[in-house]
């Protein structure tokens, strides 16, 4: 028998249809002749009950300091009631489950409360679990310390949950289903006819979900890429195999990886003779301009230089409400893809404060207001480009 992580997200887990399509899943896979892990995310989103941004207002109401570890303490109760129903809607129709906490399945971490790292998983009790034939239903998300702490792992973890117990567990892959098709060429609520990917290299991966591209966490990524598992990204609504992470040779082949977006960076220019300021931009920076007279950076809105009494020294020139488009390209043919993205972004009418390339892709500035249109027509240029690579092979 093979054995499969399937991680399910919180828009699979908050609704009878999600739970009809997260069994019929489990069922697939176990008629294929494997073991099946799931590891579940808290239910919905931000304003549903159990959502983890709802538990986290419980404490904000008090007072918005919150200590980290009273924080996690609240807050993995969204995925263990996730994994309580869940194996609760499975029992009721004749499967055999139990749900676990990420304590009851030995997953270990450091102290790191709010962003914690998986030092450890001891598998013993989910390997007998398996044995006895179950259906494992772990709450995602969370561990627990050396010293009996429990901790979470940050935004996504349940992403990295999944990965690393499929690493431990030695499994054949892990299925991260979510609420669209695979990983897209860019967000399918910006671009509706979107083509999907069939598959894509850990690196290139890992590149697009530390850029802005949600389906899959960066950490999760790098975990299979640590492991060499591989991992698929796929609908909880759909038999669509989805798309493949790993580093197979047809990965090498792709010439247009993608684009992803980030939002909520601030611009500033300031004088050159301002120190403070100067080695708080070259720490906290994303792209940083320098010349005798002047220093300009963006940055991330909520960084440390953010709230720096010290930002308004000299200031000449600030923006706010930017948003970071990134243009990704694979190594076949990257000179050409590089050229015409530029030689498009130069003729482009839209508002655009900066670019920066790189050997692997280029990032550019815009504001907010722009950025859907922006990357629709991005979108449409690189299909373009594609056509000519196809017309030129």
């Amino acid at each position: 028998m093979g054995l499969v992580v399937q991680k399910f997200g919180g828009t699979s887990v908050e609704t009878i249809e999600g739970w009809k399509a997260i069994l019929n899943h489990v069922c697939d896979c176990r008629a294929a002749g494997n073991d099946v892990v799931v590891v579940v995310s808290a239910m919905g989103r931000k304003g549903a009950p159990y959502a983890t941004d709802t538990l986290i207002h419980l404490l904000e109401e008090i007072d918005p300091h919150i200590d980290l570890m009273k924080k996690d303490f609240l807050i993995s109760c969204g995925e263990i009631i996730s994994a309580a129903i869940l194996s609760h809607y499975f029992e009721v129709h004749k499967l055999d489950a139990i749900p676990m906490t990420g304590f009851q399945a030995g997953i270990l971490t450091n102290s790191k409360f709010n962003d914690a790292d998986i030092l450890n998983i001891d598998t013993q009790a989910i390997k007998k679990r398996l044995e006895e034939g179950k259906i494992i239903v772990i709450a995602g998300f969370q561990g627990i310390t050396a010293n009996g702490l429990i901790t979470t792992l940050g935004r996504g973890g349940s992403d990295t949950t999944a990965v690393e117990l499929g690493a431990y567990l030695q499994a054949d892959r892990v299925d991260i289903f979510t609420d669209v098709p695979g990983v897209a060429v860019t967000d399918p609520r910006i671009v509706s006819n979107v083509s999907y990917l069939s598959h894509i290299s850990y690196e290139n991966m890992y590149k697009l979900a530390s850029n802005g591209t949600k389906v899959i966490h960066p950490r999760a990524v790098k975990a299979a890429q640590k492991s060499q598992i591989p991992v698929f990204v796929r609908s909880t609504f759909s038999d669509n195999p989805g798309t493949r992470i790993t580093n197979s040779a047809e990965c090498s082949e792709q010439s247009i990886v993608g684009i992803s977006y980030d939002k909520d960076f601030s611009y500033i220019r300031v004088k050159a003779s301002d120190k403070i300021l100067y080695d708080q931009l070259k720490t906290f920076s994303l792209f940083i301009k320098e010349t005798d007279q002047h220093i300009e950076a963006y940055y991330k809105v909520g960084s440390r230089i953010d709230g720096n009494p010290h930002s308004n020294l000299s200031m000449v020139h600030a923006r706010e409400n930017l948003s970071k488009v990134t243009i990704f390209y694979g190594e076949k043919n990257s000179d050409y893809i590089h050229n015409e993205i530029l030689h498009y972004l130069k003729q482009s009418t839209f508002p655009i404060l900066d670019s920066f390339s790189f050997n692997d892709h280029v990032a550019i500035m815009l504001p907010d207001i722009h950025l859907e249109k922006c990357i629709q027509e991005i979108y449409s240029h690189l299909d373009t480009i594609s056509q000519n690579l196809a017309t030129l092979s």
